[in-house]
Order: structure tokens, then sequence, then C-alpha cells
């Protein structure tokens, strides 16, 4: 495993909100789903998936889990 890697632009923005983006680097699953898979529903290990929700909540210093969507492409 190695470190988590973000990408955390300089924006403008009001108090309190942050933005940031993951990479794939730094969690602990492994396969097609290596590294950082953030994601339930593609088939990854749900453990190795709550164990990367964790090392980014960890790693952003966040003092609850954040909410997670699931995105959905289509034209409907």
């Amino acid at each position: 495993m190695t470190s988590l890697e973000l990408i955390c632009p300089d924006w403008p923005l009001a108090d309190k909100i942050n933005v940031c983006t993951t990479t794939r680097h730094g969690g602990v699953s492994t396969g097609p789903y290596s590294e950082l898979n953030l994601a339930h529903h593609v088939g990854d290990q749900l453990s190795s998936v709550q164990a990367n929700r964790a090392l980014l909540q960890q790693g952003l210093n966040l003092p609850t889990a954040p909410t997670w969507l699931n995105q959905t492409h289509g034209t409907h």
C-alpha cells in the first residue's frame, strides 16, 4: 500500500467547503480494482472498499464518514 494521492485544487470556495479528488493510489484493493477503489457496486471485496473509505476519512482528517453517492450514466 502506498500513501493516498489526492488532488486538491485551489479554488475560491465558501467557508467550510473543500474540494478533493482521489486517484487510485494508496488503498488496499487488489486485481482490477487496485488500489483505492471506493465503490461498492463494481465487484470489489466489501472489506477492501470499507478499508479504503476508512483510509480516505483518516487521510482527510474528517470527523465523520462522508456521504457516498452512486453515479449513474445513462440517457434516462
